[in-house]
């Protein structure tokens, strides 16, 4: 492979690194539901549904998705209850899928030389990743329906510390439950 073709794939290769590094997160709410969640002041956790995937259904995320929304929502001004009935309730799914990316990078990549080549002449790179998705529900107790999800999906990245993956969750859940309840 020639020096302009490695530089390319280099580039190639940073820019997709550069969209999929970052926690895309979204939210969406009921409308019909803004005035009964201003009212809202305790909540309780749903019981999770369990799942047969190793990487996403153990205590030790259970925990700290639970200990991170918890944080964040007393901060909110809620109050977590058990034994009464609470305004709202609050669940998560997480889940990971795998994905793949290609690009084709032609030896005379960025160079007008005409047709003279005849052909295409260049090499293809895959990458294999896997995207992860947390969601977190909140349902209205009453009603028993859904007033509020927020959803965060990022490429996961196996070789981060334990320090960055807790940060990146935390951020995460926060951007969430930031725009709880709507205004």
């Amino acid at each position: 492979m020639n020096r302009l073709s490695c530089i390319a794939v280099a580039a190639a290769g940073i820019a997709l690194m550069g969209c999929s590094s970052g926690v895309s997160v979204t939210s969406d709410y009921d409308p019909g539901a803004v005035g009964v969640m201003e009212q809202y002041e305790t909540y309780a956790w749903m019981a999770l549904a369990q799942g047969d995937d190793p990487r996403v259904d153990d205590d030790i995320l259970e925990r700290r998705i639970k200990e991170i929304a918890n944080e964040i929502l007393v901060q909110q001004g809620f109050r977590e209850v058990s034994g009464e009935a609470p305004d709202f309730l609050i669940g998560y799914h997480a889940a990971i899928q795998g994905g793949m990316d290609g690009i084709q990078v032609n030896s005379y990549y960025g160079y007008g030389w005409g047709g003279w080549y005849g052909g295409v002449y260049g090499n293809n790179y895959v990458r294999y990743y896997e995207k992860g998705a947390l969601i977190i529900d909140i349902v209205d107790a009453s009603r028993r329906e859904i007033v509020f999800r927020g959803t965060a999906e990022a490429e996961v990245d196996r070789t981060m510390s334990q320090e960055a993956r807790d940060s990146r969750l935390q951020s995460a859940i926060e951007r969430m439950l930031s725009k709880f309840p709507p205004r």
